[in-house]
């Protein structure tokens, strides 16, 4: 059994792709309000993207992973696994609080700063996976 990482990191350059389209508008309150519709549909974009990644991982990564023999690697599967429920818990909370341009329009600096905080700790968990984990699976699975 053979696991391939590259659809997963294609899928994390896609995300952060969208997060620096995003990013470009988090630095004026105007120029954020003044494209507020256009975020918003970036930011469906991004959610939609997560949700197939998370999924994706869910479903097809994981499970194949949970069932090695390398038990080092079945634990630090699990710690990811469990970890991204947080994350996914604090990404459904954040998109459901900035679902609309009306939203974003009516408290600038809030969507900032929360946008800034998200966008953080996705880099921060791309890179993980990215240099961490799927390294490991591609050593595990060559």
């Amino acid at each position: 059994m053979t696991v391939k990482t590259k659809p997963f990191r294609d899928q994390h350059d896609k995300i952060l792709e969208i997060t620096r389209k995003i990013a470009r508008f988090l630095i004026d309150n105007e120029e954020l309000s003044a494209n507020s519709n256009h975020v918003n549909k970036l930011l469906a974009d991004l959610s939609r993207n997560l949700q197939i990644h998370l999924t994706l991982e869910d479903t097809a990564l994981y499970p194949i992973i949970c069932i090695t023999d390398d038990a080092e690697m079945r634990e630090l599967a699990e710690k990811y696994k469990t970890e991204m429920g947080d994350i996914k818990k604090l990404c459904v909370e954040y998109f459901e609080k900035w679902q609309s341009s009306f939203k974003i329009k009516s408290n600038p600096m809030g969507f900032i700063k929360e946008t800034n905080t998200l966008f953080n700790l996705l880099n921060k968990r791309i890179d993980l996976e990215n240099n961490e984990l799927y390294k490991r699976i591609d050593e595990l699975f060559k």
